[in-house]
């Protein structure tokens, strides 16, 4: 089903029209477009690198051009063709090394009988794509159940891995304060991040056993790696997406994939999804259709036909258009427009979550103003002069 397009394409540079039409999973004008973008002498290929780079969709972009370059000899610059193929085969390497990780952590927690889903990395590149090389990813996100953290948390330490995250432990809030933990291995250098909740601010999202229960497994030779079934997948792909402005075209484009290769049905999404998570796949959706071309039936209409979802979907294209990562930082007036649209993804309780989540005491208070256990509840009331005090250490001092 075709729908009226949300965003306007017109501030659209030629280099990432090109970018977008070989990125999407449908190229039939491919050929056409490229030898038009070279023999009208027009396009910025430093800018198309830089862009296919930016995006992380460099991998399917140089399989693209070097099929189209074979078959109709569009004659692209050759520094163009290296630099993709060098990016190509690094990335390649990288997924290598990142499969062979995630069978190992995979099967240490099978065999301590921890239910885990692997949320990115080499399992969705395989499941969306059906080729690891065709998908970047610098870490691995899994999923536990929360009473299970610790217990994956005490694996990963045994295998070598190391985290930051240990003070939030002394408080308890650990949990409330976050919705993950990072941890790395210092000889593999491999990150993982342990998730036990999809969002930040916890909303409507369903529980991990009825995740677990719609999971589906993918094979790394003998090992089996499960990830989510394609209703929750397509929840946190939107969630991630949308929490980051979509930034990276990567991710629209792994919701492209899903859309298509995932059948149509009425329940799209789980069970219990608030208005504010449809609106937000409803998000996606419209960027993904107006981007890359993805069909969007009507038995989805629900989710992406209504006002929301398209002001979503308009307020996230400047993030896109921008080439930076979001918020950028260096501008107040980005900060600003970034946390104005995180607010606007949120529900009334998320918000809610979003305001209280400062008043809580963080592992830098513990590492400020260290003090016994007995002592910690002190950490409640002093918590905003520590933040003041940090606040000031780091304004510089001026004379005057």
């Amino acid at each position: 089903m075709n729908t009226d397009p949300v965003l306007n394409r017109s501030s659209f540079s030629p280099e990432l029209s090109l970018l977008l039409l070989l990125s999407a999973e449908n190229q039939e004008d491919t050929a056409a477009a490229l030898a038009a973008a070279v023999d009208g002498g027009h396009m910025d290929w430093k800018l198309f690198l830089q862009l296919a780079e930016h995006h992380r969709v460099y991998p399917s972009v140089y399989l693209q051009l070097k099929r189209v370059n074979a078959l109709h000899n569009p004659a692209l610059p050759q520094e163009l063709m290296h630099a993709l193929q060098s990016m190509y085969t690094r990335n390649t390497f990288q997924m290598l090394h990142l499969s062979a990780e995630m069978t190992k952590v995979c099967d240490r927690m099978s065999n301590e009988s921890i239910r885990m889903l692997v949320l990115k990395g080499p399992a969705l590149a395989k499941h969306l794509y059906g080729d690891i090389s065709l998908r970047t990813s610098k870490d691995l996100d899994v999923l536990v159940a929360p009473e299970d953290v610790t217990a994956a948390a005490g694996q990963l330490a045994e295998m070598g891995y190391i985290t930051d995250y240990a003070n939030h432990h002394l408080f308890h809030l650990w949990k409330r304060k976050t919705h993950h933990i990072s941890y790395y291995h210092p000889v593999h250098r491999t990150m993982i991040e342990v998730h036990w909740q999809l969002d930040p601010h916890k909303g409507s999202e369903p529980p991990f056993e009825a995740m677990w229960k719609r999971r589906q497994t993918v094979l790394f030779s003998d090992t089996p790696v499960h990830t989510p079934g394609d209703q929750d997948l397509l929840l946190y792909l939107a969630i991630h997406g949308a929490r980051h402005g979509w930034f990276r075209l990567r991710w629209l484009a792994d919701v492209d994939r899903l859309l298509r290769s995932s059948p149509v049905r009425q329940e799209r999404l789980p069970a219990g999804c608030d208005r504010a998570y449809r609106a937000i796949v409803g998000q996606s959706m419209l960027l993904s259709a107006d981007l890359f071309g993805t069909p969007l039936s009507k038995e989805d209409e629900g989710l992406y036909a209504n006002d929301r979802s398209r002001r979503l979907a308009r307020t996230a294209l400047p993030f896109i258009l921008s080439g930076k990562r979001c918020p950028d930082e260096s501008s107040k007036q980005a900060v600003h427009e970034f946390r104005h649209y995180l607010l606007d993804l949120m529900s009334i309780r998320q918000r809610l979550d979003y305001y209280t989540k400062p008043l809580f005491p963080s592992s830098r208070d513990a590492a400020q103003l260290p003090m016994p256990r007995p002592l910690h509840f002190l950490y409640f009331p002093l918590r905003p002069l520590l933040w003041l005090w940090r606040q000031f250490r780091r304004q510089p001092l001026t004379r005057g």
